[in-house]
């Protein structure tokens, strides 16, 4: 499901942007900085001070999660089923070392949640379909910000 390309983007844009639904129906979007490719088919987050997003995970464990590459303008649109690993647990321990990039924000997190997909999706910006390419709207985008 999660092709080499969509990998590298989470890998290289690890901050995901995670849709669940509160148990009063609302949508909500948190962002989550230390997310991992676990597998071809499963992304995962350590929760540091996520309350409202486990909260909401508990009550319906649909989500969806958006990574961005601001440069080159590319995006890994992902769904699936969230699964709430506690501190101590097994799981949680086996996975726990996968976080050592992060150094001491690594031993704040108090769950892994992992997410079992069911779609992916890599989005392009509209500029590719004008014959735009990664290089070109890497360098545009890169003096944008430098301008800033």
């Amino acid at each position: 499901m999660l092709n080499q390309a969509m990998q590298t983007l989470v890998k290289n844009h690890s901050m995901g942007y995670y849709a669940t639904v509160s148990p009063d129906g609302m949508p909500c979007v948190a962002p989550k900085g230390m997310s991992l490719v676990l597998d071809d088919n499963t992304l995962m987050f350590g929760e540091v001070r996520s309350p409202g997003t486990l909260q909401n995970l508990r009550h319906n464990p649909n989500v969806e999660v958006n990574f961005l590459d601001v440069l080159q303008r590319k995006a890994l649109r992902a769904r699936g089923q969230a699964e709430i690993l506690d501190a101590g647990s097994s799981a949680f321990v086996q996975l726990h070392p996968n976080f050592s990039q992060w150094g001491d924000l690594a031993g704040r997190i108090k769950h892994i949640v992992k997410i079992n997909l069911t779609q992916a999706k890599l989005i392009t910006s509209p500029a590719y379909d004008l014959g735009a390419d990664e290089e070109e709207l890497e360098k545009h985008w890169k003096a944008h910000y430098a301008n800033l």
